[in-house]
């Protein structure tokens, strides 16, 4: 009997451990709402939430994302994210989540910003960005200031604004090793 039990309960782990994030669905039940869009009917077509906290943010949403331990500026770290639900429905969801430098520089902080996003936005141009290798493989799309990558099905924009007199291969190396830092 202890065997059986023991044999079950190792099936489970490996049904259940070899799972893979298309099977998780967004859970907002943890998050604020703070704007609905309705439309001339009365339907509600988008909900903007905030998280609680971070981990609050990155729990609710439908597929992986890892945010990078070292930023490149002194901070307190990711403020809680902003989700947005496009469609009311759970399935195309972007998450921005938003760290601001202690050292001001021309009356601002630098921001950078990590955007995700299940769907497909508007492509970046390639006439105005570079590709670049990030780890693993994966090609990135960079231009002063933003890299773009993918995994898997999830889209990834960084963008770094202010960083006061950053060249432009600094602001590359930055972007990429943030990036590196999310790929898993």
């Amino acid at each position: 009997m202890k065997k059986m039990l023991f044999i079950f309960a190792i099936l489970l782990l490996f049904l259940f451990g070899c799972q893979d994030d298309k099977d998780k669905t967004f859970d907002p039940t943890e998050l604020n709402i703070i704007r609905t869009t309705w439309d001339e009917n009365g339907n509600v077509t988008s909900i903007n939430y905030v998280a609680p906290s971070v981990k609050d943010g990155i729990k609710a949403l439908p597929y992986k994302i890892k945010l990078p331990k070292k930023i490149p500026f002194e901070t307190d770290g990711f403020k809680p994210a902003f989700i947005d639900d496009i469609e009311n429905n759970g399935k195309k969801i972007l998450v921005t989540h938003s760290a601001y430098s202690k050292e001001i520089f021309q009356g601002n902080p630098t921001v950078l910003k990590i955007r995700a996003y299940n769907f497909d936005i508007s492509p970046p141009q390639p006439k105005y960005y570079d590709e670049v290798e990030l780890k693993n493989g994966i090609i990135g799309k960079y231009h002063p200031g933003d890299l773009y990558f993918q995994i898997g099905d999830v889209e990834y924009h960084i963008f770094m604004m202010l960083k006061g007199g950053l060249e432009v291969e600094q602001d590359q190396k930055e972007l990429i090793d943030i990036a590196n830092q999310m790929i898993y």
